[in-house]
């Protein structure tokens, strides 16, 4: 289980005590979702940052006041803990990376997944899942969303991920029955793996392929929405 939190805002980040206070909030209640490792992607201009071990509030301000000096509008966090309990290098630690596009997830897709993702037997199943939508952006011209949609609509695995495209610098969200909370703070649009207090938070709605936007959560479009599977339905039905 993994965890991940993450703000976009219409100008640079302000780390003011709101957001100090979600961040901090947000890292000591995903603790027991990361304490193998840690990392951290901002834009503009693209930064990344990986950490093993469990993420601190020193970690974490450093990176915070990095990102504030950088001007940059996007600061997204994953905290990793493999399911399977094996030791991780760096190289192993989200978001990965496939053209321009980066991606952390929270979740575990089955072995078929990544075998219908076309995944090869050194890929984890986010590398398989990033890699599958890399292809649609690459070789079929797909715009970003719709070749997540694509990518996502048949997994039978759990997923809640944050993807960031560098091709037309927009934050996606999305996810099946695994959770993202958020919450718009007027200009910041911040979000989590978990239900942080005092936020007002609301949780994502499943089967869409959310686009963030400069601290806006904009609209879902129809050709975004994605029928997925759950095993909580009676009959595990598709969502």
């Amino acid at each position: 289980m993994c965890g991940l939190l993450g703000i976009s805002t219409q100008d640079g980040i302000v780390i003011d005590r709101t957001i100090k206070h979600i961040f901090h909030e947000g890292i000591t209640a995903m603790k027991g979702r990361g304490p193998i490792a840690w990392g951290i992607l901002s834009s503009p201009p693209l930064t990344i940052a990986k950490g093993l071990g469990t993420m601190t509030e020193t970690d974490l301000d450093a990176e915070l006041a990095s990102a504030e000096s950088r001007d940059s509008n996007v600061f997204l966090v994953h905290q990793c803990a493999p399911t399977d309990g094996r030791t991780i290098s760096i190289k192993d630690v989200h978001p990965f990376d496939e053209g321009d596009l980066y991606l952390a997830h929270n979740g575990i897709l089955t072995a078929e997944d990544v075998n219908d993702l076309g995944g090869s037997s050194s890929d984890v199943d986010t590398q398989a899942m990033l890699k599958h939508i890399w292809r649609g952006v690459r070789d079929h011209k797909y715009p970003v969303p719709v070749a997540t949609k694509i990518t996502v609509e048949n997994l039978r695995g759990s997923f809640a991920c944050w993807l960031w495209s560098d091709i037309d610098g927009k934050l996606y969200l999305f996810r099946n029955y695994s959770p993202i909370y958020a919450t718009d703070l007027g200009g910041a649009f911040v979000f989590s793996s978990v239900n942080i207090v005092n936020t007002d938070m609301f949780e994502l709605r499943p089967g869409v392929v959310h686009q963030v936007v400069d601290g806006y959560l904009l609209p879902a479009l129809p050709e975004h929405v994605f029928g997925f599977y759950t095993p909580y339905a009676e009959g595990a039905q598709r969502g």
